[in-house]
């Protein structure tokens, strides 16, 4: 068996390392446009981190808050319900008039139909079903640098929804109490209107305020029927800006690197351009150097033969 050559070996090294010719000066562009989008994805890293680690540490405590919040309320909750309930059914028995009472629930009804269709704001505020993908293999190479910017900047705006409905999350066990505060004043000022001078008290109005307070009773826990459902959502939160962030940064990463190629492609064309006869006799050598017959010195013992034998 013979061994290759030296001219098969370096064919040989040819082939592609990480996208770049093992034996092609180029190698040094990739390295480098590698080295940018390692930076790039770490430098994003860096810059979400910090929050990410706070939200983690968050996470924990909310959840505690939370269950202790809700159970510190759970019967001022319930007293409250009451309190509401008897109170509708005073003001329903001094108007008197049934109609009345019929037509107001009737407009309560469609206000707060109105209300529904400006946004919904009970129950858990991520809708996204958190997946991120990051595999391009699919998109065509012309198409690549457009899904790259598209892909990120969604990608940005779904973690910063998932990042804003975290932080919301994490105020509710104080929100909480402050909203049953909010219901005990609010019933506690209907009762005091109620009990006032009836020459000066407008029983429609109390009434339209007191299904308005009715309403604020039952959103008191804000579409959380169960403390599970609470922290269910504060994990998915989390989870879906951790996702998002960590897909971003690798989405960036690959930009740098396609942008530093595009840079270094540009650079070699000017070069190119300004030298293109300094490549052309480069390349020329680099030719010769493969194949025999390319020397000079065999061109000219080959012209010295012609010159010889045309004498004959």
């Amino acid at each position: 068996m013979t061994n290759p050559s030296p001219k098969s070996n370096q064919a040989h090294g040819e082939h592609e390392i990480n996208g770049c010719a093992e034996c092609d000066p180029e190698i040094v562009d990739c390295l480098k446009c590698k080295a940018e989008g390692i930076q790039a994805q770490a430098d994003y890293n860096a810059a979400h981190l910090p929050d990410l680690s706070t939200a983690r540490t968050n996470y924990d405590k909310t959840r505690v808050d939370y269950r202790d919040a809700r159970h510190a309320v759970a019967l001022d909750l319930q007293d409250l319900r009451h309190q509401i309930k008897h109170l509708i059914e005073r003001i329903k028995c001094l108007i008197k008039q049934e109609h009345v009472v019929e037509c107001l629930d009737d407009a309560y009804c469609k206000v707060t139909d109105q209300l529904k269709k400006c946004g919904d704001t009970e129950g858990c505020c991520i809708k996204d079903n958190c997946e991120f993908d990051t595999d391009l293999c699919d998109v065509s190479p012309h198409e690549v640098d457009k899904v790259l910017g598209r892909w990120i900047t969604d990608y940005q705006r779904r973690a910063d929804a998932a990042k804003a409905c975290f932080n919301d999350l994490v105020k509710e066990p104080d929100e909480l109490t402050k909203r049953v505060t909010a219901r005990k004043a609010e019933i506690a000022g209907i009762a005091k209107d109620l009990d006032g001078d009836p020459a000066n008290t407008d029983l429609k109005e109390l009434y339209a305020r007191a299904l308005v307070a009715r309403k604020h009773v039952h959103d008191v826990w804000r579409g959380f029927e169960h403390t599970n459902e609470f922290v269910e959502c504060l994990c998915r939160a989390l989870m879906c800006w951790s996702k998002g962030s960590s897909a971003i940064a690798v989405l960036t990463g690959e930009q740098a690197v396609r942008r530093c190629h595009e840079r270094a492609r540009e650079t070699r064309c000017d070069y190119f351009r300004e030298h293109t006869v300094k490549e052309i006799l480069a390349v020329y050598d680099k030719i010769c150097s493969h194949h025999h017959g390319c020397s000079e010195d065999e061109d000219e013992t080959d012209e010295e033969s012609y010159v010889e034998g045309s004498t004959h």
